[in-house]
């Protein structure tokens, strides 16, 4: 993406709405009415100026971070200070003002990461200028001038690469990693997000359903949506009961004693009388639902339904540790309560892994099943022999805190293949369920190797191996590093994998 001109930006738009050119559709950046917009901001900027240039040039039109999905109307970078200008038809009078501000504070919110001093401004079509205060979240009507004098002192900046600039896991807030942020309001959804749970809530508040599954791979946001509906709900002075298909974290256990959520761990529902158990409450989330074992999940829906108190399964079918765990939630609702009683809403646009991880881990567990073959810059791959020196490698990463180091879980039952794994580490891949970090760090040996068709394999265990890999590797956000133990073969294909996307990006 290369900064623009505006008048050409404006014209070109207007051609294509006239049907005089044609632009592709995934070109397209501007909305009919925004081209109106630009037209005549154009025209107030460069009023009574001989060579407008330097202020309408060096933009860029209708940028989205990516995987975010968040749109900048016009977005001009300096090696001083960063403009920001979204275009807006005749708005309400009576509710103008509060749609500036909540805009501009979301552009405001992703922009601050960026550390440079930020000018953010609304203009609104045949009303004027306004000029967000960040540090009061208002707004002032200022002149056209005001604008011009910030354009044309600006430094600009024509070589930078906004793709470059904005990294997603700033804005990536974990309900269990960042609690302090998550409680404190300070993210926001994506609008796929935020239409799934406008969906959700308008359907309880309307008695349209009694459940609910949220569907979505790793890295969607299904946590984030799951527990944001929750605190939504309780913002409402309703109760929630949160279930959660797994050990309880940190996160978790600070969010009962800190903020007074009441997250229980599923096992409660072994109780044969769930009454007192369950307390009905306004909603319950069941979180990590593929999780649910069968026996424990039948008599909890037959409670719910008797009961009729909503409530909302949170799953991922690919994420499991046991083969019986590979459950849809949904399906077995309809087949036990055809009279549509059950509305399944699925995510689909990964936001946490990014897409050179996704590449990888695709390419991972199929050798060349990725169709984006990308440079691997944040995957490692060590190679040891001695599994001493592994293990300490591993210790010093983990304690570092720059990486967590994250192992295969045991069977509690029986001396398994994959214990020469298990003691690698403390951190065992049942603990980081629903969980993110930055850098993750694992090792692999024997047990893993690819068959005759390029797939991945894994040794026989109590616990998937494979699905615990899958586990460990979708909790990275940024980085991985691999550490290969006495397997050279599969630290070849592995190493072949890596060099597959470098050569893809010569």
């Amino acid at each position: 993406m290369k900064p623009q001109y505006l008048p050409s930006v404006c014209q070109t738009h207007a051609a294509h709405y006239e049907g005089k050119i044609k632009i592709d559709k995934s070109k397209l950046l501007l909305k009919k009415n925004e081209v109106v917009s630009l037209r005549k901001l154009c025209e107030l900027l460069s009023a009574d100026m001989p060579a407008p240039f330097r202020i309408l040039d060096g933009y860029y039109v209708g940028f989205s971070i990516p995987q975010i999905a968040n749109e900048f109307d016009l977005l001009r970078f300096g090696t001083d200070y960063i403009v920001n200008i979204e275009l807006k038809g005749k708005l309400p009078e009576e509710s103008k003002i509060e749609t500036i501000i909540t805009q501009m504070h979301k552009q405001h919110y992703y922009l601050k990461f960026l550390e440079k001093p930020l000018k953010i401004y609304t203009y609104i079509e045949d009303d004027g200028f306004y000029c967000y205060d960040a540090e009061n979240n208002c707004v002032e009507n200022v002149e056209p001038q005001h604008l011009v004098d910030a354009l044309a002192n600006q430094n600009v900046d024509f070589e930078l690469d906004p793709d470059k600039l904005f990294k997603p896991s700033n804005y990536l807030v974990s309900p269990f990693n960042k609690v302090d942020r998550f409680m404190s309001g300070e993210y926001f959804l994506t609008p796929d997000q935020a239409k799934k749970k406008k969906e959700i809530l308008t359907s309880i508040d309307n008695g349209e359903y009694l459940f609910f599954c949220i569907s979505a791979d790793a890295g969607t946001g299904k946590t984030l949506l799951t527990y944001d509906i929750a605190k939504t709900y309780q913002e409402c002075k309703k109760s929630v009961l949160v279930l959660h298909c797994a050990t309880l974290n940190e996160g978790q256990w600070e969010l009962n004693k800190n903020y007074r959520w009441k997250i229980k761990c599923v096992s409660v529902l072994e109780a044969k009388d769930l009454n007192p158990v369950i307390k009905k409450p306004d909603l319950i989330v069941v979180d990590e639902a593929h999780r649910i074992r069968k026996h424990q999940l039948d008599s909890f829906v037959q409670y719910m339904y008797d009961q009729k108190i909503a409530t909302i399964f949170s799953y991922d079918t690919k994420q499991y540790f046991k083969d019986n765990e590979k459950k849809d939630i949904h399906e077995y609702l309809m087949a036990l309560y055809p009279q549509n009683t059950s509305k399944i809403r699925k995510l689909t646009t990964k936001i946490r892994t990014n897409k050179k991880l996704a590449s990888f881990i695709h390419n991972m567990m199929e050798f060349g099943s990725s169709k984006d073959n990308m440079d691997y810059e944040g995957i490692t791959i060590e190679y040891f022999s001695n599994v001493s020196d592994a293990q300490d490698y591993l210790n010093y990463l983990d304690c570092s805190g720059e990486w967590k180091a994250i192992t295969f879980t045991p069977s509690q039952y029986s001396s398994e293949p994959v214990d020469s794994l298990s003691c690698l580490c403390e951190q065992k891949a049942h603990g980081v369920i629903g969980q993110e970090f930055d850098r993750v760090v694992f090792a692999m040996d024997s047990n893993f190797r690819y068959a005759d068709n390029n797939r991945l394999v894994a040794r026989k265990n109590y616990y998937s191996l494979k699905g615990m890999l899958y586990q460990i590797l979708t909790r990275a956000v940024n980085e991985l590093k691999i550490i290969v133990i006495n397997n050279p073969e599969l630290y070849e294909k592995l190493m072949s994998i890596k060099f597959m996307g470098e050569q893809n990006n010569i």
